[in-house]
């Protein structure tokens, strides 16, 4: 009903109950939510560990954090190919301004 609302299209949802909802911290965008949350898992990772290289494999103490540091490279490289990938240029930049290494093998371009 929300996405019907900022559509200008027919919805049940009234402005009212849009703001009530959001004074109690309802999250319309789970899935930047979601990002965000574990972006700053990852400053906390780096400010920690003083890298922001997450390596899948080994980092068993936050699993969503080391498979979301995965989908992220695999978004990059599809996103280098040309081809439709989530990850936008902004959230690029974000990343690698704190130093989030792209591909953690040797010999593969990491700038865009």
């Amino acid at each position: 009903q929300y996405k019907l609302y900022q559509e200008s299209k027919s919805s049940t949802i009234s402005e009212q109950r849009i703001r009530a909802l959001e004074h109690i911290g309802f999250v319309w965008d789970t899935q930047s939510a979601a990002w965000e949350e574990r972006l700053s898992e990852l400053r906390a990772y780096h400010e920690e560990n003083g890298h922001s290289n997450v390596r899948t494999s080994n980092y068993e103490s936050n699993k969503k954090l080391a498979a979301w540091a995965r989908r992220q490279r695999h978004q990059y490289k599809l996103h280098l190919d040309g081809k439709a990938s989530t990850l936008t240029t902004e959230r690029i930049a974000t990343l690698s301004q704190i130093g989030f290494q792209w591909e953690l093998r040797r010999g593969f371009k990491t700038e865009c």
